[in-house]
Parts: structure tokens; sequence; C-alpha cells
């Protein structure tokens, strides 16, 4: 993931191009994540952090949020990915 990235910060492509070539390597690293969760014990969960930025990038540069946001595009469709985003920052109520 981090050679794909790398070369579209770099300019070595479009952002199109880069989003085709990345979409199927971050299914393969989904699936896996979900194969090797489902094996997790009821109630439990873990983060697992997507290593996108390669060295000397921070995840927090416009151009790599942007390349993920093609990518979600590519692989769920505009429509679906704008309302996933409108469901993750929707205020999360605390329980007590």
């Amino acid at each position: 993931m981090q050679t794909v990235v790398g070369d579209f910060l770099a300019g070595r492509g479009s952002l199109d191009s880069a989003a085709a070539r990345l979409l199927p390597i971050y299914n393969k690293y989904a699936y896996y994540t979900f194969r090797l969760s489902s094996n997790a014990k009821p109630g439990t969960a873990s983060i697992e952090a997507i290593p996108l930025a390669p060295s000397g990038h921070s995840l927090s540069e416009p151009r790599i949020a942007e390349l993920f946001d093609a990518v979600m595009r590519l692989d769920v469709g505009s429509e679906r990915y704008e309302h996933m985003k409108r469901f993750w920052a929707r205020p999360r109520r605390r329980d007590q």
C-alpha cells in the first residue's frame, strides 16, 4: 500500500489510476482483517491501523485523504460512501 501511495504523492500517476491500483490491495487487507477478527471472542474488538502513509509522510496529508476517498468511492460508490462518512461523523452516545 505504501508504495502505491508513495508513487501517487511523488506525482507518478493520476488520482484515478492510484485509486484503481490501491483498491485490490485494500480489499485484500480488509478481507484478511475481517477473517482474522471473526475468530475473536464475542464482546471483544480491536482496531487495526492500515499502513497507508509511506515513510516521511503523515496520514493527515490532504492528498492521502483524497486518495483514500477515491478508493472508497470505487469500492462502495459515491452515494454509499457519503452516507458512511455522515454516519462516522455522528456524535456517539456514551453508555453510562
